[in-house]
């Protein structure tokens, strides 16, 4: 007498990674590389855990595709670890992966003012940013002589000040550039603009503001330039 056994054998799940770029770094507001996973085995499908918002995924035949942009707004590097988990055999198996998002940088005016008007010799009022996100510093380019720059790590707070070391005889604007300095996903630049307005000059032209004469005599002409800011003049 003969009897036939028969076995079935149904395979585990298997998954492997197409694209070697299961571990990403990127900025806020960038979109990730593709990552391209493909089933095998007993796996006929998949899920994935622990994605960022704005980012999904597709099963489409035996490929599993993490795509999208994380959308979540970050004031520091975040870490997204992800989960593969197949489904469909005996036994499901499962990937992980990270996707690393750095903050961009953020540049704020918290007191004086970008755009001044002030006169000769003043100080200008002190202009102060503060920065945050990804940058951790700021430097300024083309700072005029007589101003000072300096950046305060502790409270992440760059002050400008002082007076403008400039002799100028109409007004004049001096423009420089705040720019942050930190992660490499982009820095911000704003620009101060200083205008200076000259002080006021007179110069006498003629060296005779002292005149003696007799009664009933016209004096010589007197003569003042008028300069710097000075447009013009009263006598009293």
């Amino acid at each position: 007498i003969t009897d036939t056994v028969s076995l079935t054998i149904t395979p585990d799940d298997e998954i492997g990674l197409d694209t070697s770029n299961s571990l990403q770094t990127l900025c806020e507001g960038d979109a990730l590389d593709d990552i391209v996973y493909t089933l095998s085995g007993g796996a006929t499908d998949a899920t994935v855990t622990g994605l960022p918002n704005g980012v999904s995924y597709v099963v489409s035949g035996d490929k599993l595709t993490i795509e999208g942009t994380p959308t979540d707004d970050i004031d520091s590097s975040q870490d997204y670890t992800y989960t593969v988990t197949t489904v469909g055999g005996c036994a499901s198996t499962t990937a992980t992966g990270t996707l690393t998002i750095n903050p961009d940088h953020s540049l704020s005016l918290t007191s004086g003012n970008s755009t001044q008007t002030f006169c000769e010799g003043d100080s200008i009022a002190p202009i102060t940013y503060a920065v945050d996100g990804g940058a951790t510093g700021a430097s300024v380019a083309g700072l005029p002589s007589g101003l000072t720059a300096s950046f305060d790590a502790v409270t992440s707070v760059l002050t400008i000040q002082g007076t403008l070391a400039s002799d100028v005889t109409s007004a004049t604007t001096y423009s420089f550039d705040v720019t942050t300095t930190g992660n490499s996903c982009g820095s911000v630049t704003d620009t101060v603009s200083l205008t200076i307005t000259p002080n006021d000059e007179i110069a006498l032209d003629t060296s005779n503001a002292l005149q003696t004469l007799c009664e009933g005599e016209a004096i010589d002409d007197i003569v003042y330039t008028l300069s710097g800011g000075a447009t013009d003049a009263t006598v009293t």
